[in-house]
């Protein structure tokens, strides 16, 4: 049943045809990427069992991660807990979902790390590529069927990053969150014919890129520079880059100062 479940979940994210094949191609995608997660030294189905006999070596990252979470939601600040509540100066915001997981459903944030990431935002992500080839390939007038071939090359590059970084992107909910979070900005973003004519509009992606910054800075960074890039490519008029150039000014303000 369960497994059923999973396969109509997955063909619904992905509204594929109801086919064996497209059931499988996306079943496929799914189970590499989800027991890739679960063999690595930061997440297991059995993580206290193998903290206890010295099998997970990035045991103390994953433990910190829950720690912050279950701060966040037990006392509403980011904080170890170490002698105190002394706050911490990190990016949050992926572990605000995850304390509030934990509260909400009365269990510990080891239980979100290990099982919830892997089974819910694996296939938001692979979706959330999905709809960005799609976007992309919108924007520059090219035909949508080419998006499969661009959801391949991300994937490709999601599962070789590792031979540049020494590991998957994928594996850390921060990143997870935090690509999820720029793509849907991203996606949305490409839309926009001209956002300096709306004034509300524009304040508010600022708002949301600072927000995506606290998921993970350096993503925040990344998505910052694109997203301004893009924002100049469809507007070039000098007190355009001038009103750019102040919201940049205040992003990089408030990202020095807090972090």
């Amino acid at each position: 049943l369960g497994g059923f479940l999973l396969v109509k979940y997955l063909q619904y994210i992905f509204k594929t045809k109801s086919s064996l094949l497209s059931i499988l191609l996306v079943l496929s995608i799914y189970l590499v990427l989800f027991f890739i997660t679960l063999s690595t030294e930061y997440t297991s189905f059995f993580f206290k069992e193998s903290v206890v006999v010295g099998g997970m070596p990035g045991a103390m990252d994953t433990l910190f991660h829950a720690a912050l979470s279950n701060i966040l939601a037990s006392y509403h600040v980011a904080s170890t807990g170490l002698d105190g509540l002394p706050h911490i100066h990190y990016h949050w915001l992926s572990h605000l979902l995850g304390g509030g997981f934990s509260a909400y459903f009365n269990n510990n944030s080891l239980l979100y790390y290990n099982v919830v990431y892997p089974l819910i935002f694996i296939p938001f992500l692979l979706k959330i590529i999905d709809l960005s080839s799609k976007r992309l390939l919108w924007y520059y007038n090219l035909h949508h069927k080419n998006s499969f071939f661009l959801f391949v090359a991300v994937l490709v590059f999601f599962l070789f990053f590792p031979f540049l970084s020494g590991s998957y992107l994928f594996i850390i909910p921060s990143y997870t969150f935090s690509i999820i979070f720029g793509l849907c900005l991203f996606s949305f973003l490409l839309s926009q014919k001209n956002i300096f004519n709306r004034p509300l509009l524009l304040i508010l992606i600022s708002i949301i890129l600072v927000a995506l910054s606290f998921t993970k800075v350096s993503t925040g960074f990344i998505f910052t520079v694109f997203l301004g890039y893009i924002a100049l490519r469809n507007s070039k008029k000098v007190s355009h880059f001038l009103i750019l150039l102040g919201l940049s000014s205040a992003y990089l303000g408030i990202i020095y100062f807090y972090f």
